[in-house]
């Protein structure tokens, strides 16, 4: 759909993305991983993110506000799921 929010990343969600992510690393990782260990966090990210993923045609059949929201905090969420996998290798 042409001009819809899914086409174009807007510079504040890009932001807000980031912010998300730098919040993750430097204050929930070090945290969780003390207490669990590296191991299992890889593991619990690669199990929440297939729910994640599989979520995703739903989240398109939301419009305007909802759907920017809810993007972006998927969005969130998978590049930390991602990150916490990619550090422990």
């Amino acid at each position: 759909m042409k001009g819809s929010p899914v086409d174009k990343k807007s510079p504040v969600g890009e932001a807000g993305i980031g912010f998300g992510l730098l919040v993750f690393q430097l204050f929930l990782y070090p945290f969780v991983e003390k207490i669990v260990g590296p191991i299992v966090i890889a593991r619990i990210s690669g199990v929440l993110t297939i729910p994640l993923l599989t979520s995703y045609p739903y989240i398109a059949m939301l419009t305007g506000f909802s759907l920017t929201l809810v993007l972006n905090c998927a969005s969130v969420l998978k590049n930390s799921f991602s990150v916490s996998a990619s550090i422990n290798l």
